[in-house]
């Protein structure tokens, strides 16, 4: 869609950022933010899903980089759905679902990798992703199974 298409360079322009790479969208496809370059490989945004997905990487760069990968998703991920709906007014349950889901891997992956103890989550993100500590064990016994 050409007024998405527009906003995207309009965001682009005004965070200073250039893109690396324009991608077809594709549900299979990995999008990036480069933070020193300042610069994002994203989907032309042909539909609201390709829309927030390029918000998303946008918003890495316009929120700032975290030391787990949680935090910064779920940073950007906020950052987009909110100017989705405020420019837009759009909202996406399927992306917003599949954002969750994304999220929690990256706890997993904070807790694991990092060594992150669960109770470092902050409560807003494990509202939003709609968990538990209880379930995040679960998980990660899994993991280590």
């Amino acid at each position: 869609m050409v007024e998405y298409e527009t906003f995207i360079k309009d965001e682009l322009k005004k965070h200073k950022i250039r893109v690396h790479k324009w991608g077809k969208y594709d549900e299979n496809e990995t999008y990036w933010a480069y933070f020193n370059s300042r610069r994002v490989y994203i989907p032309v945004p042909e539909c609201s899903y390709s829309l927030l997905l390029s918000l998303h990487e946008i918003g890495h760069l316009v929120m700032g980089n975290h030391i787990y990968g949680h935090i910064a998703e779920y940073k950007a991920e906020m950052w987009a759905i909110k100017t989705a709906f405020e420019k837009f007014n759009i909202k996406n349950e399927e992306y917003e679902s599949t954002g969750r889901n994304y999220i929690y891997e990256n706890i997993l992956e904070d807790i694991l990798v990092r060594k992150m103890e669960i109770d470092e989550i902050p409560k807003p993100i494990m509202k939003w992703v709609r968990t538990t500590p209880t379930k995040i064990r679960k998980s990660i016994i899994k993991y280590k199974l």
